[in-house]
């Protein structure tokens, strides 16, 4: 049985957050192979009407599982995956979207919900999961936060994003390169995804940035490893 409070599935080009428990224990068996009703309905305890009409529907109807004939009888169904687990967090559905309305002062003390969480349950995601999802994800809940931002210009707006990523145990800033355009070179913070390597940190923090800095004139931001403790964003 799964032991998190919810599970990303991508589907096309959407993403969908599994919370049921029975759900997620259908999709955790289907991880394993195809799956016919009356195994579904042992692993659940659930009757074949409420998994058929409810639960399995459901997942069907959202793309993640998908539904075939028996090779060896027609009358039967076969059902599978057809969405693919990115990742799964320990943080409930509904504390990770009160993390972005908690974030609204900038005060660290009303940051209870830090947003490293968020980012380390997307580092969590397999190690073939490509930089335009992570980056997408992460771009994401970038756009939430920095609609509640006020970020500054220039050198400021260097600024409050290494106030933030500092505040956040994102990322330490060791230098603010302004010479070279707006460059800002860091360090995994504390709270950084521990299992993710420097290149994917990089990835997931930049596009956080960006996210954040969609509203002034939406710049692209461009990440570097500089060395095996550091990373570089740069905000063009």
């Amino acid at each position: 049985m799964p032991t998190s409070n919810f599970d990303i599935y991508e589907v096309g080009d959407d993403y969908v957050a599994v919370t049921n428990e029975v759900r997620r224990s259908i999709l955790s068996k289907l991880e394993e192979g195809p799956s016919q009703l009356p195994d579904l309905v042992e692993l659940t305890g659930r009757s074949k009407s409420t998994l058929s009409s409810i639960h399995v529907r459901e997942l069907v109807d959202q793309g993640i599982v998908e539904a075939g004939a028996h090779p060896q009888d027609e009358r039967k169904k076969v059902y599978q995956l057809a969405g693919r687990k990115i990742g799964s967090s320990d943080v409930p559905l509904e504390e990770l979207r009160e993390a972005v309305k908690e974030y609204v002062s900038l005060a660290p003390e009303a940051a209870r919900f830090p947003l490293s969480v968020a980012i380390d349950a997307m580092a969590a995601a397999p190690e073939d999961a490509g930089e335009d999802l992570l980056g997408a994800q992460a771009r994401r809940l970038g756009l939430l936060v920095g609609q509640l931002l006020d970020v500054g210009r220039g050198r400021d707006r260097l600024m409050d994003i290494a106030d933030m990523l500092e505040r956040e145990g994102l990322a330490d800033p060791v230098r603010l390169d302004m010479e070279a355009g707006d460059r800002l070179v860091l360090r995994p913070g504390d709270s950084a995804p521990r299992e993710a390597s420097l290149a994917r940190t990089g990835v997931l923090v930049a596009a956080l940035v960006e996210g954040v800095l969609a509203t002034d004139g939406a710049p692209e931001v461009e990440v570097s490893v500089v060395s095996d403790e550091r990373f570089a964003l740069a905000i063009t």
